[in-house]
């Protein structure tokens, strides 16, 4: 079974389903995809020694066993999905708790 695969890719259809019917365009503005774009640069740069290392192990039967170097490409999608998640909680309380917007 593929859990983590699976789990990272319907979480990712759930955050943009959700900014784009709910949301408030989040993934409409560019600064939003050059943040995604230097925050998934970084993964890639420090996962890799990380893995190499040995301090961090996959197992290919609960991903995809598809892998950008060392590193399982899940890897970049669990990013994405942590950096959508945190930036629609922070405009949504941003914009209704807060006052702003």
């Amino acid at each position: 079974m593929r859990e983590y695969s699976v789990i990272s890719i319907v979480l990712l259809v759930i955050l943009v389903i959700t900014d784009l019917r709910f949301g408030s365009g989040l993934l409409r503005r560019r600064g939003v995809w050059y943040a995604m774009a230097l925050l998934l640069l970084m993964t890639v740069l420090f996962d890799q020694p990380v893995i190499a290392a040995g301090l961090v192990k996959y197992d290919d039967a609960f991903n995809s066993g598809i892998r950008f170097v060392y590193m399982p490409v899940e890897d970049l999608v669990f990013g994405a999905n942590l950096y959508l998640a945190s930036m629609m909680s922070w405009d949504y309380l941003g914009s209704k708790e807060w006052g702003g917007k």
